[in-house]
C-alpha cells in the first residue's frame, strides 16, 4: 500500500481512498508504526487532502508500551507534532480519587517523568469521589507497601508475600463483609478471588505466583498476551474432527474419534473399526454432522456434536479439562467469525489448518469462560485497557534488564532510533548505546504508569528493604528522576524513606508495613457462590416427525410393524438384521476354526466365513483397491490376513477373486468388474435424499404395486418428513449408460444354485432390497440430472446390479441381479420426496 501510494498514481490512489473514506478514526494510535503513519499521513496529511476530509488520532504516549511488536513510540511524536490541533482528556473514569491522586503525585515532576521532554504528564482529576474500598469494617488505603525485612530479596520472597496477603484478603472477606461503595450508595458484597488481579511481566513471574496461591488453596489463572489457542493440541484435535465431518470416510473418522475430545480407548477404537454396526452408526453420526454444517454453519454444528458425544462431561472429569474445554468453545468462536470469509466448508477448514500451521498470529489469546472465579494473574501488556478492583504488583522491585543483552547473552546488534534520520537503526559498534537505554528506560516507566493504572479501589506491592546499585523505574519516579538514567547506580536507596515521602503527599491513602506482617494461614477452602440460572422456556414449537433415516431404518420399522401384526412364530426370523454389507446371515464368529473348510475352490467360497464384520471388510476392500489390482497376490494376502482366514486359503481366495472380477455384470453384455475405468465411476457415494413434506406410504406401495417388476410386499411405516441418506457402493459409466451396483456377501446357500436367478430374486424380496434400489435409483436419478445437461432416464440410466460375490463364479449372470425400473415407476416415487 505504502508504495502504491507514493507510485505514479499514488496521488489517485489516495484520492479514491478519501472519496470512499473521508473521515478516518485510529484509536490506540500509540500502537502504530512508521510504515502504517506514512500510509495514513500520504492519504489524509496530503495538501491535495482538502475539504470535507477528516483524521483523528487517538491515543496516550504513555502508553505505548509494544515496542516489541514493531509500534514506535517516536511516530506517535512525530504525528502530534504534525496534527493541526490537540485535545486532551482530562478524567479518569476507572479509579478511584486517591489513586488517581497518588499517580498525578508519583509523575508530576519536572524531570522528564516518561525521559523523553515531548511526553508530557499532566494531573487528571477523578470522575468517581466516593470510591473507598472497605474491610473488617475499616476503609481501605489506595496504596499498600509491604517492605521485605529480609537483607536480600528473591523473586519468591515477593510471590510469596502477595500470596499470603490475597488470602488474608479472602479469609477477612469470607468472615466478615467487604464495601464496595460507588457514586450513590454502599453495596456489600462478599470479596471474590474474581475481584483480585496479580500483575506480572511473564511466564516466570506468573508462575512463582501460581504456585505460591496454589499452596494456600488459591485457585488462579494464567492470561497472557503471547498464550496461543491456535498452538494449543485442542486445535489440532478440532482440524481431524471437521475434516472427519467435510469427508466422512474411514480414516478421517478414525483420526477423529481416537482424539482425546472424544475420550475413547484404542480397545474401544478398534472394536468401532471391526464391528460393522457400530461403524455404520460413526459413519451416520458424522453424515449427520456435515449436513448441520452445510445448513446451519460449523458453530451450530459443533454444539451439536458437545452435547451428542458428551464430550463437555468427558473433558471436566480430568484436570485439564476446563482449559480444554475453554479452548474448544474459543476455538469455535473463532471458526463462526471466519466462516464468513470463507466460500465453502473445505476453505474454511484450510484456513483453520493455516492457522494451526502458523500459530494463529492474529488470534493471540486463550480465554478461561470461569476466569470470573479465580484471581487473575495477568501480564501488563495483557492489562492495558482494563480495570481490576484490587490490584497486586509483587516484582516492581527487579532491576531493569540490561538493554545490551537478551537473557545472559550480549546481543550482536543492538537497533536505537536516530532522531536526525527519523528511523530506526542498526548500532553496529556499539556507538548508541545512550539512546538504545534510554528507549529501554522509556518504555519501562510506561509500563509502570500502564501497571499503575488498572486499579479501581486499592494496589499492594512488595518491595526489596533497598534497592540495588541498578536502575528500576518505580525507584526512578519515587526519587523524581533524581537517579539519572545509567544502568549503574552509584549506591543503593533505602526503600522505607522513599515510601514515607510519598506517604507525606497522601498521609490517609498509603499504608506501609514489614512483611513479617503476613503471616500464611491454614490453605482455603473457598465456597466460590453461583449465580442462580435458569434456563429460558423454549416458546416455538419443534416438529416431532421430522428426522433422518435410512434404508436399514425403514426396513427395521417395517419388521417391527409386521411382527406386531404376524404371529411369533410366523416372523421368528424377523428381528435378523438386514442391512446392507451382510443382512440376514449367520452370526458365527468369524474367529472360527477356518482350517477345516473344504479344500474344493467352489465349496470353500460357499462355506466363506460369514458376519457383519466380514460384510464390512470385503466392502472395504472393494471401496479402496482399484479392480485392476483385486485379485493380486498382495493385496489378497493382506484381505486374508484381516479376515483371520489360515494361510492355506489365500490361493482359494485369490482364484475366487480372479472369478468375481471375469463374471459378466450386465444382461447381454460382457463387461466385468475389471474392465470399469477408475476415472468412470463413484465409489461409495454418499446421498441425502430430501422429503418436502409427510411420506405418503400408501402412495409408494400403490406405486410398487402397479409399476414395480417384482411382486415386493406393502411398505409398513409411518407417515414422516425429514431425509434419507444412503451410501452407493459403486456407481459407474459404461458405453454412455449410467449404472449402480451394490455388493451383497450375503450367505444363501450350499450349492450354486442357491445363486441362480430364481435364488436371488428371492432374497431380493425377503431382505427388501428391491425397496433400497428404487430409493438409490431415485437419488442417483436427482444427481444426474443436476450434472448431465439434456439427461434423458430412458437413454442415458443403464439401471441397478445386485453382485452377490458367494455366486458370481465366471459365469455370465452368476451371482448378478439386474433390474432397470419402469420410467414411470421413478416419476411416481420421485413426486414422494
Amino acid at each position: 500500500m505504502k508504495e502504491a501510494l507514493h507510485g505514479e498514481e499514488g496521488e489517485q490512489l489516495a484520492e479514491l481512498i478519501r472519496f470512499q473514506y473521508p473521515f478516518a478514526m485510529i484509536d490506540e494510535f500509540q500502537d502504530t508504526d512508521a510504515l502504517q503513519y506514512q500510509i495514513f499521513s500520504k492519504i489524509y496529511h496530503n495538501e491535495t487532502a482538502s475539504g470535507n476530509v477528516g483524521f483523528m488520532m487517538i491515543g496516550d504516549p504513555k502508553q505505548a508500551i509494544y515496542r516489541f511488536r514493531g509500534a514506535d513510540i517516536f511516530t506517535y511524536l512525530k504525528a502530534a507534532d504534525e496534527a493541526s490541533e490537540r485535545f486532551n482528556l482530562g478524567t479518569n473514569y476507572r479509579s478511584s480519587q486517591p489513586l488517581v491522586e497518588g499517580v498525578n503525585r508519583l509523575f508530576d515532576f519536572k524531570n522528564s517523568p516518561f525521559i523523553y521532554e515531548n511526553i508530557e504528564f499532566l494531573n487528571v482529576g477523578a470522575a468517581k469521589k466516593n470510591l473507598v474500598f472497605q474491610l473488617n469494617n475499616q476503609p481501605e488505603p489506595a496504596f499498600r507497601f509491604y517492605i521485605n525485612d529480609k537483607d536480600k530479596s528473591t523473586q519468591q520472597d515477593y510471590a510469596k508475600a502477595c500470596a499470603t496477603s490475597i488470602q488474608q484478603w479472602l479469609k477477612s472477606a469470607a468472615e466478615n463483609p467487604v464495601v464496595f461503595p460507588n457514586e450513590s450508595k454502599a453495596e456489600n458484597q462478599t470479596l471474590r478471588a474474581e475481584n483480585i488481579a496479580v500483575l506480572v511481566r511473564g511466564y516466570t513471574e506468573a508462575d512463582l505466583v501460581k504456585k505460591e496461591l496454589q499452596a494456600l488453596g488459591i485457585a488462579s489463572v494464567y492470561l497472557s498476551d503471547r498464550g496461543n489457542v491456535f498452538e494449543s493440541n485442542t486445535a489440532k484435535e478440532l482440524a481431524l474432527i471437521l475434516q472427519a465431518c467435510l469427508s466422512v470416510t474411514e480414516r478421517p473418522i478414525l483420526n477423529a474419534i481416537a482424539t482425546a475430545l472424544f475420550g475413547l480407548n484404542a480397545a474401544e477404537i478398534h472394536q468401532i473399526h471391526q464391528d460393522e454396526i457400530q461403524w455404520q452408526r460413526w459413519a451416520e453420526k458424522f453424515a449427520e454432522y456435515q449436513q448441520i454444517w452445510q445448513r446451519q454453519g460449523v458453530l451450530p454444528m459443533l454444539h451439536h456434536l458437545l452435547l451428542a458425544e458428551n464430550i463437555t462431561e468427558k473433558l471436566l472429569s480430568r484436570p485439564d479439562g476446563e482449559r480444554k474445554l475453554t479452548d474448544l468453545l474459543h476455538l469455535a468462536e473463532i471458526l463462526q467469525q471466519a466462516a464468513a470469509l470463507n466460500e465453502s466448508e473445505a476453505a474454511l477448514l484450510r484456513w483453520f489448518e493455516k492457522q494451526i500451521q502458523d500459530n494463529g498470529r492474529q488470534e493471540a489469546q486463550i480465554r478461561l469462560e470461569s476466569e470470573r472465579q479465580l484471581v487473575k494473574i495477568v501480564t501488563i501488556h495483557k492489562s492495558k485497557g482494563l480495570e481490576y478492583d484490587l490490584v497486586w504488583l509483587p516484582f516492581l522491585g527487579n532491576e531493569a534488564k540490561d538493554p545490551t543483552k537478551a537473557g545472559k547473552q550480549k546481543k550482536l546488534f543492538n537497533l536505537y532510533y536516530d532522531s536526525d534520520e527519523e528511523k530506526t537503526l542498526w548500532d553496529m559498534q556499539d556507538q548508541h548505546l545512550n539512546e538504545l537505554t534510554e528507549e529501554v528506560f522509556a518504555e519501562e516507566l510506561r509500563l509502570l504508569y500502564v501497571a499503575l493504572t488498572r486499579a479501581k479501589y486499592q494496589m499492594a506491592f512488595v518491595l526489596p528493604k533497598a534497592f540495588d546499585k541498578k536502575w528500576n523505574a518505580l525507584l526512578y519516579v519515587l526519587t523524581q528522576g533524581e537517579i539519572g538514567r545509567k544502568l549503574d547506580l552509584p549506591a543503593n536507596w533505602d526503600t522505607q524513606p522513599l515510601l514515607e515521602k510519598f506517604k507525606q503527599l497522601l498521609p490517609n491513602d498509603v499504608a506501609i508495613e514489614l512483611t513479617d506482617v503476613l503471616q500464611a494461614s491454614e490453605p482455603l477452602t473457598l465456597n466460590v457462590s453461583q449465580e442462580n440460572l435458569s434456563a429460558e422456556i423454549f416458546q416455538g414449537e419443534i416438529e416431532q416427525d421430522w428426522r433422518v433415516t435410512s434404508f436399514s431404518g425403514i426396513e427395521q420399522t417395517h419388521q417391527r410393524k409386521a411382527y406386531l401384526n404376524e404371529s411369533a412364530v410366523k416372523k421368528s426370523l424377523i428381528f435378523d438384521d438386514a442391512k446392507d454389507y451382510d443382512a440376514l446371515i449367520s452370526t458365527e464368529n468369524i474367529t472360527e476354526n477356518l482350517t477345516a473348510l473344504a479344500h474344493d475352490n467352489d465349496e470353500m467360497v460357499l462355506d466363506f466365513p460369514r458376519g457383519t464384520q466380514i460384510g464390512t471388510l470385503l466392502h472395504r476392500y472393494f471401496e479402496k483397491v482399484p479392480f485392476a489390482q483385486l485379485a493380486e497376490k498382495e493385496n489378497i494376502e493382506k484381505l486374508c490376513q484381516d479376515l483371520n482366514l489360515a494361510e492355506e486359503q489365500f490361493a482359494a481366495v485369490q482364484q475366487w477373486f480372479a472369478q468375481i472380477l471375469s463374471t459378466p455384470i450386465l444382461p447381454n453384455n460382457d463387461l466385468t468388474l475389471a474392465q470399469i475405468n477408475e476415472k468412470q465411476c463413484l465409489k461409495e457415494l454418499a446421498f441425502y435424499l430430501n422429503i418436502s413434506s409427510h411420506f405418503d406410504v400408501a402412495g409408494f406401495n400403490r406405486a410398487l404395486a402397479t409399476l414395480h417388476h417384482l411382486p415386493s410386499e406393502p411398505l409398513q411405516f409411518d407417515d414422516i418428513q425429514g431425509m434419507v441418506r444412503g451410501t452407493m457402493d459403486l456407481v459407474f459409466c459404461h458405453q454412455g449408460k449410467y449404472y449402480l451396483l451394490d455388493y451383497k456377501s450375503n450367505f444363501l446357500g450350499e450349492t450354486l444354485k442357491d445363486y441362480d436367478q430364481a435364488a436371488l430374486k428371492k432374497a431380493m424380496l425377503e431382505h427388501h432390497y428391491d425397496w433400497q434400489y428404487l430409493l438409490y435409483v431415485v437419488a442417483l436419478h436427482r444427481y444426474l440430472k443436476t450434472r448431465l445437461p439434456d439427461y434423458d432416464y430412458k437413454r442415458d440410466f443403464g439401471g441397478v446390479v445386485y453382485a452377490f460375490l458367494r455366486g458370481m463364479n465366471g459365469s455370465p449372470q452368476s451371482g448378478i441381479f439386474f433390474d432397470k425400473p419402469d420410467w414411470q415407476l421413478i416419476q411416481q416415487l420421485e413426486e414422494l420426496f
